[in-house]
């Protein structure tokens, strides 16, 4: 029987090879348009959590090719308890996981076992030395009979969701300039995103896409995320570039659902061959390109609820002593960003590169 590692070099394999063909088909979940509000994101049907990174695109991608329209997903066990089957002949969907803790037997001072009050060995959690990847089989729930589940959510309002998207950007702390003409991308030399006057797009879904493609971008800054695919890549053309602009595009895609506003997608061919190639030249290059892209959607959505938050305060009047409103505490993934950049990042130049040109 193949080891652990074996079999998640083969998952990474076979993820890869599916991304690919699908991007062949032009049917990988961030090539296709969404409608404002639908959820084609998974998430699980007990807990409500979504899934996150490459388990998220992995799902997702399953779903698409089976047809599934139910965004929901659970473990076989889990399935069970809820009081429901999965039904004969259904193949799980693997994802990976990643175990920080492990149990074991709780110890005094002379490494005796402390017992429990039924006398037996009192168990603890500890943190691991090193991480284990584990896998898990998850089912959709149209793959299970005798759930008892609540209707989905109704989508809120679209308009509501640019409410959310245009306190995004304000959030974001990325300067934005309007420019008549047809080009939308990102300087890490100035730091500024350039889109296109608003009159110039098709639509309202299409701008805020392309807002969030450019500002996924933005967030690499070494002041911000310090992403290598951003500030390390050799310019358009390059691998690194497809590497870059793949996060950004998966990015937009996790944003926009999580916003409400949908997806429209706008790379053509010459992307795509560029995605395709980095990934034939690694397997992995899928589930980190996910990673990234889940952090940059994590970074920005914390932007905006922050900014939110400090909005409604400041509606609601003057506080006490008529002193300033307070910004809220930084959220995880805004102050892992913005920790000071290491000495030997920080005094390299910076590429005059534009993505997304």
């Amino acid at each position: 029987m193949a080891g652990g590692r074996e079999r998640a070099e083969a998952y990474h394999q076979q993820f890869a090879e599916r991304i690919i063909q699908a991007l062949k088909d032009g049917t990988a979940p961030w090539q296709k348009p969404w409608k404002p509000g639908e959820r084609i994101l998974p998430h699980n049907f007990g807990s409500g959590r979504d899934y996150r990174g490459g388990n998220a695109v992995y799902l997702a991608m399953n779903a698409l090719e089976r047809g599934y329209a139910d965004p929901r997903w659970g473990g076989y066990r889990q399935i069970q308890e809820a009081g429901g089957h999965v039904r004969k002949g259904e193949k799980g969907t693997p994802i990976l996981y990643v175990e920080w803790r492990q149990r074991r037997k709780a110890l005094d001072d002379r490494g005796n076992p402390i017992p429990d009050e039924h006398g037996r060995p009192k168990l603890e959690w500890v943190q691991r030395d090193r991480p284990v990847v584990k896998m898990h089989h998850v089912f959709n729930v149209e793959q299970t009979e005798g759930l008892k589940l609540r209707s989905l959510a109704e989508a809120a309002p679209e308009w509501e969701g640019h409410e959310r998207a245009e306190a995004l950007i304000r959030g974001s702390g990325v300067r934005v300039d309007h420019v008549a003409g047809d080009r939308a991308y990102y300087g890490l030399k100035d730091d500024r995103v350039v889109l296109p006057d608003r009159s110039q797009f098709a639509s309202q879904p299409a701008y805020t896409h392309t807002a969030l493609h450019e500002l996924g971008h933005a967030t690499g800054h070494p002041d911000r995320l310090n992403r290598p695919t951003l500030v390390q890549h050799g310019g358009f053309g390059s691998e690194a570039y497809a590497r870059e602009e793949l996060r950004a595009e998966i990015a937009a895609m996790m944003t926009g659902e999580q916003l409400g506003v949908g997806h429209e997608p706008r790379h053509g061919t010459a992307y795509v061959s560029s995605w395709i190639k980095a990934l034939e030249n690694d397997p992995r290059e899928i589930r980190a390109a996910a990673v990234d892209a889940q952090r940059i959607s994590d970074w920005l959505l914390a932007r905006e609820r922050d900014r939110t938050q400090v909005e409604e305060r400041a509606e609601s009047g003057p506080r006490e002593g008529n002193g300033p409103i307070p910004a809220p505490p930084l959220r995880e993934a805004e102050a892992a960003a913005a920790r000071e950049p290491r000495p030997a990042e920080r005094d390299k130049p910076r590429p005059e590169v534009e993505l997304s040109r």
